[in-house]
């Protein structure tokens, strides 16, 4: 038989036996406890215990005597406050006067920390500090307060109208924000290409390299990070986005000092090198984040509130008897609509849509969004000289009525531009955004200038027919309004010119006016989508417009998809006398397996592209592309383009635990072409240097020394042959499970815990560690005088003293053991006496070469340190 069925049994045998045991107590206990006023609670063991010789060993069960098996002290549990785990902390129990139970002793910071609002009633608010409770509801009417102590749960319940809006966000503590290691960590690329083509009279071959990495170094909650990028034609590094960077928790911030880019959603963005301070919306709460409506209502009994979009749950919460106002609701969309639904205890049932939308610049009631900067502007390579110093700050911050200002500022020494604008959701109608920026600058021996710029957007979701509209208007509303960037490198191409730009020169030269962009998109259903675009410009003092159009339509039909996309471009700039260019494309996939009655994704996929152009130019290419392995992947095809050879291609990749390759071979008649390109990342850690895929923003080092090859769950990550491995891409600020599947472990290695959860702040590498146990495994019958030793018996390793290497005793005296050393001593305990406890000596086979060893062993009725 398969040795890790043998253990499965074993496991399986043990645990219906402990279901029997906890069953026979459930059922039998309330008969079986005897209760006298000189008595304390006593339960017979002798109706569990029975050896095969009909005598009875009885197993030491005090411990179950007591309604509480837990004595009065300070355990660490899990607080779980309305069903949502808040956090595992360190809580006081002491036994109540009435019962007997034990019972929770709550401060106030903790019920804080927890998202009690304690400033919510008067008995909350004269609580001082220090001061515990015994009885929850006796400071918040309503409130109970469970505790499980097999699991060490607290169960909390308390009513909305005393919470605070962020409980339900799973937001972790700030003391739960894991900073992580000292660590050095980069992303590199490398490819290189070869072309070799046979032109009329000669040969002519190409070759190409480049490198570029992105990376730096962590300490503390400090990140350094920086590029270089390398290229055979440069023949030398190139340095870019050098900065030093860190969060500031208690202001929810985040403080960069370097190169880095202003945000462009109420100014221009900005490459500059300096300082920037600003606000962090990944430190707050999933439920305060962006814009979502307030929900409000009148329950006339204590009610569960519970709120739907497209017909799935996104928030419940139970509220009190009166008004009821809900600010937290989760922002999964922009727009949509929300289906409310009250269900009172008096059994009355509320129902009502609330239709809303959005816009991405829009923060909810009370909520701010802010960012400063001072430093010297970085404009482009052609103005390297160029760099103004400039200050700029920001501001978006939410009013009531669903409405949010904003505004802004930049400073030069010759340049000021000033933004003021508001956002509004109109429910049922949409929602519309709009700003004014001024602008003012001045060059000496030369005129000022001074103008205004407009811009209006507006979105609309309109979920019955599936349709969503957006519109984008930006207008240059006066000849004076310039650009930071045009107020400081225009006069720079002037004085080489020889005259000024500022003034009449200034105000005549062909600048944008007008530009209006509009989106639509459709769905409908399983009959595709449609999406259009369209965007006009044109330009004081000029004539010449720029206009471009686009339009999609996708439909998929069972596993075969199609698309049909046309593209419509009239720039008289870029192309002067020629009237427009359109392109329109066809794509057709097509699953090898829709022809199969066994699906299987690795068949591959073959795809056809067309491409037609006004010029009459047509190409096409068809190609099949697919999986080899979990690994491999690989695109074979041809393309041909009109008046040109035909071109075969050939590309193969590779995506592993490690990083990703890609090999590329395309031919013609008179070309071809070789290509490589490898990617990835380098974590170099406390413990060494780990490869891995192409790195994120935080990531986790896994660290399970002597487990190799251990998948981890839900990637495509396997840890190395040390035992270390990187999960390349974390969520920020929030808890992130991490598994690993223990499954293909060697025989002599075992993970005590599989599952982490880590809490990284942002650029953090934080460290996920699992117990390893190495050792031989065994399943070992223990004989005891004419029997076996007893059911539910504790075998440990006599210098195991945490007994974190135990098995407990099958009801034939079987007990599975693992991590166990070639020989050793094992005691075993079933009671406290003295005759309760044996002991024996154990020696595995030498390389048995076996998965599971298994012995036979009597037990001797005295301690191995008296032998």
């Amino acid at each position: 038989m398969n040795h890790k069925k043998i253990i499965d049994q074993l496991l399986f045998r043990v645990e219906i036996n402990l279901l029997r045991l906890s069953l026979i107590l459930m059922i039998v206990g309330p008969f079986l406890f005897q209760k006298s006023s000189h008595a304390e609670d006593y339960f017979d063991p002798d109706l569990l215990m029975t050896d095969q010789q009909g005598s009875t060993e009885k197993i030491d069960l005090s411990q179950f005597e007591k309604e509480s098996s837990l004595a009065e002290g300070t355990y660490l549990v899990d607080v779980i406050v309305n069903t949502v785990w808040i956090s595992s902390e360190m809580v006081k129990f002491k036994v109540s006067p009435h019962g007997g139970k034990l019972t929770a002793q709550l401060n106030r910071e903790q019920l804080s920390r927890w998202g009690v609002n304690t400033n919510s009633n008067d008995a909350l608010a004269g609580l001082k500090n220090g001061e515990y409770v015994d009885d929850l509801s006796r400071v918040i009417p309503g409130a109970t307060i469970r505790f499980e102590q097999q699991k060490l749960k607290l169960n909390v319940e308390i009513p909305q109208i005393v919470m605070k809006p962020s409980v339900s966000s799973q937001l972790p503590a700030v003391d739960k924000w894991d900073d992580g290691i000292p660590a050095l960590m980069f992303n590199y690329m490398f490819s290189g290409m070869q072309s070799d083509a046979d032109l009329s009279n000669r040969h002519a071959r190409m070759r190409s390299l480049f490198l570029s990495s992105q990376g730096g170094a962590n300490w503390g909650p400090w990140r350094l990070r920086s590029s270089i990028t390398w290229s055979q034609q440069a023949n030398s590094p190139i340095f870019s986005n050098r900065y030093i960077a860190r969060d500031l928790k208690k202001i929810k911030s985040e403080l960069t000092l370097g190169e880095t880019w202003t945000q462009n959603d109420i100014l221009d963005s900005i490459n500059f090198t300096g300082l920037k301070l600003k606000s962090s919306d990944g430190m707050k709460p999933d439920n305060l984040r962006g814009f979502a409506p307030v929900i409000s209502g009148i329950a006339s009994s204590r009610a569960q509130v519970s709120i739907y979009q497209n017909h799935n749950l996104i928030y419940q919460t139970s509220v009190a008897a009166g008004d009821f106002r809900l600010t937290d609701i989760p922002q999964t969309m922009n727009s949509g609509e929300l289906t409310v639904i009250v269900r009172e205890a008096n059994g009355n049932t509320q129902q009502w849509v609330q239709p809303y939308t959005g816009l991405p610049i829009m923060q909810r009631n009370g909520h701010a969004e802010y960012e400063f900067e001072i430093g010297k502007a970085i404009f482009n390579s052609y103005h390297k000289d160029v760099q103004p110093t400039f200050g700029q700050g920001t501001l978006i911050y939410g009013l009531p009525a669903n409405t949010t200002g904003y505004g802004g500022f930049l400073l030069s020494r010759k340049y000021i531009a000033m933004t003021a604008g508001a956002g509004v959701s109109l429910g049922e109608l949409g929602a519309v955004s709009i700003d004014n920026t001024w602008s003012h600058a001045s060059q000496p021996q030369s005129s000022t200038i001074s103008g205004n710029a407009w811009r209006l957007k507006y979105s609309k979701n309109l979920l019955t027919t599936g349709t969503t509209i957006d519109i984008y208007d930006f207008r240059y509303a006066s000849r004076g309004y310039i650009s930071f960037m045009d107020s400081q490198t225009l006069p720079v191409m002037s004085s080489l010119m020889g005259r000024p730009v500022l003034g009449a020169l200034y105000r005549n030269s062909r600048r944008h006016r007008n530009s209006q962009q509009i989106i639509l998109r459709q769905n409908f259903g399983h009959w595709g989508n449609m999406n259009l675009s369209a965007i006009h410009e044109d330009y004081w003092n000029s004539s010449e417009t720029d206009n471009r159009f686009s339009f999609g339509y996708g439909l998929s039909v069972s596993a075969v998809s199609m698309s049909i996309n046309v593209s419509v471009n009239k720039n008289q700039l870029t192309m002067p006398g020629q009237k427009k260019n359109c392109e329109v494309s066809f794509n057709l996939s097509v699953p090898l397996d829709t022809f199969s009655s066994n699906s299987n994704s690795r068949y591959g996929d073959l795809s056809y592209q067309a491409i037609r152009d006004s010029r009459g130019d047509f190409s096409q290419m068809a190609s099949l592309s697919g999986m080899l392995n979990d690994n491999w992947n690989y695109e074979f095809g041809q393309s041909s383009s009109q008046g040109q050879y035909a071109m075969t291609m050939l590309n193969m990749g590779y995506d592993g635990s490690t990083g990703n390759a890609q090999f590329a071979y395309d031919w013609s008649h008179h070309q071809k072409t070789a290509s490589a390109s490898a990617t990835g990342g380098v974590v170099i850690h406390p413990w060494g240097v780990t490869l891995a895929p192409v790195l994120g923003e935080s990531i986790a080092l896994i660290r399970a020394p002597g487990a190799s090859g251990v998948h981890i769950v839900n990637t495509h990550e396997n840890t190395d042959w040390r035992g270390y491995a990187v999960v390349p891409s974390l969520t920020n600020y929030r808890y992130n499970a991490i598994n690993l599947d223990p499954d293909g472990l060697d025989s002599h290695v075992m993970l005590t815990e599989t599952g982490r959860r880590v809490v990284p702040t942002k650029g953090a590498v934080v460290v996920a560690e699992y117990p390893v146990r190495t050792g031989r495994q065994a399943i070992i019958t223990l004989h005891y005088q004419r029997g076996v030793v007893p059911f539910g018996a504790m075998v440990s390793l006599a210098t195991d003293h945490n007994k974190g290497n135990a098995g407990i005793v099958g009801e034939n005296g079987e007990v599975y053991l693992s991590g166990l050393t070639d020989e050793g001593d094992l005691k075993v305990i079933w009671g406290n006496e003295i005759n309760k406890q044996c002991s024996t000596s154990f020696k595995l086979p030498h390389d048995s070469g076996r998965y599971l060893d298994e012995l036979t062993l009597t037990c001797h009725q005295h301690p191995l340190s008296s032998r």
